[in-house]
């Protein structure tokens, strides 16, 4: 059973000449995407948000899915958008003329993968990725295969519930724990995705908040630095944390990427 708010969405004009699939964080839910789409339909862009396997269910869930589920479950929903027949080469008009990928914190990392996959790349016209982390920037991250083998989740007793007008307030939609078997599926996808940096050739704007511990800002200088992409444009966010869409430069980043993906 879908967690109330976290439930997958479209939003903005079915017939839109640009569609933009947005990919949200990990353990979060599409809720937390919100701010884009709302942004981006105003200006006449079709958004699609799809819940990521093992996300806005239960621990239980998060705990038994991987990686490769994750990008599995992007990869589908960039596929329907684009319309089956033409990824498959069929004579097939596509539902939008341009089509763009925006992904969150760990939804980043899903969507510098996705473009290198070669039934889908061609469809693709441009990349976002918002305050992703390329490691772990913790030091007590490497005892996590050792934490492993004592504790299920991080932290270990959950923090207590919200009363129910502040969950109502609530910009995101997330578990309050972190199995640690999914850290160490996000570790391998991080590691990954530093390997394969070089090969994403797709035009990509990336988005860091400068107080962001999650996500420092020298990630994006690195993530732009070993990009091979010929349009590459990095923006610090000087006063935003790792929730950079609903922080103090909410309308800095969204004019950015609407910018981006409408110009």
């Amino acid at each position: 059973m879908i967690m109330p708010g976290a439930e997958p969405f479209e939003l903005g004009p079915e017939e839109a000449r640009i569609g933009c699939v947005l990919i949200h964080g990990f353990t979060g839910s599409p809720a937390e995407m919100k701010p884009f789409a709302r942004r981006l339909s105003a200006a006449g862009v079709r958004c699609y948000a799809p819940l990521l396997p093992g996300h806005g269910t239960s621990l239980d869930d998060m705990e038994a899915s991987t990686a490769h589920q994750w990008l599995d479950g992007a990869e589908q929903a960039v596929r329907t958008v684009i319309g089956a027949s033409a990824v498959a080469g069929a004579s097939h008009r596509p539902r939008h003329e341009r089509l763009f990928v925006l992904g969150f914190s760990m939804g980043g990392l899903l969507t510098l993968n996705l473009s290198l996959n070669p039934d889908l790349a061609p469809h693709i016209t441009g990349l976002v990725v918002v305050c992703t982390p390329l490691r772990i920037h913790d030091p007590r991250a490497r005892f996590i295969p050792i934490l492993g083998l004592f504790r299920r989740y991080e932290p270990t007793v959950p923090p207590p519930p919200l009363p129910p007008e502040e969950v109502a307030q609530r910009p995101v939609v997330s578990y309050a724990q972190k199995p640690v078997a999914s850290i160490r599926q996000l570790m391998r996808l991080m590691s990954h995705t530093r390997r394969i940096l070089p090969q994403v050739q797709a035009p990509l704007v990336a988005m860091y908040g400068a107080l962001d511990r999650t996500a420092p800002a020298n990630d994006g200088r690195e993530l732009v630095a070993r990009v091979s992409s010929n349009y590459r444009r990095l923006k610090i966010l000087p006063a935003s944390k790792h929730l950079a869409m609903f922080g103090p430069d909410s309308e800095l980043l969204l004019d950015c990427v609407e910018r981006f993906i409408t110009s």
